[in-house]
């Protein structure tokens, strides 16, 4: 038998994505992002997935075209998903994501899967029209007045003074 009658092949073994994190910035935009278990010696072979459903709302939810209610995530790249203003998911309290990577050519794969509630995440925007007013009459008082970046919101605002 000739050395050439063999032909070896490399796979890497698959392993479940890991830190999956995600955030939203003001109710209007959200990322998640996570990492790679490994580094893939045949990145070509490995494909990922990001993809999310609305965990608070099944009743009320619009089937896809596929006939599921998971959803592709927009905007993605290996590591991450961004929801931007035009695709942000309705407003929802809970978030369920899921990340699968594939290898392709031995069509095997691992799922990472996640709840996020909503209001745990949020990073709300910059206040505006921000105003102190001295109130003389209650010692060492200051009223302090603003308007959030979203007016349709509700925050609970911590304001630390020294």
């Amino acid at each position: 038998m000739d050395v050439t009658d063999f032909v070896l092949f490399h796979t890497d073994p698959l392993r479940k994505p890991v830190d999956l994190k995600c955030w939203d910035y003001d109710f209007n935009e959200m990322m998640c992002n996570w990492s790679l278990a490994v580094e893939y010696h045949n990145p070509g072979d490995i494909n990922t997935t990001c993809e999310y459903y609305n965990a608070s709302n099944d009743e009320t939810s619009v089937q896809s075209t596929t006939g599921s209610f998971w959803e592709q995530c927009p905007n993605m790249v290996n590591t991450s998903c961004r929801w931007d203003p035009l695709s942000y998911p309705a407003p929802i309290s809970t978030i369920d994501v899921r990340v699968t990577v594939r290898n392709t050519r031995r069509n095997v794969s691992e799922v990472i899967y996640q709840t996020f509630n909503k209001f745990d995440i949020v990073e709300p925007g910059p206040v505006t029209e921000l105003k102190g007013y001295w109130k003389p009459l209650q010692n060492r008082c200051v009223e302090l007045q603003w308007k959030p970046s979203s007016p349709t919101r509700s925050y609970v605002f911590i304001v630390t003074y020294r």
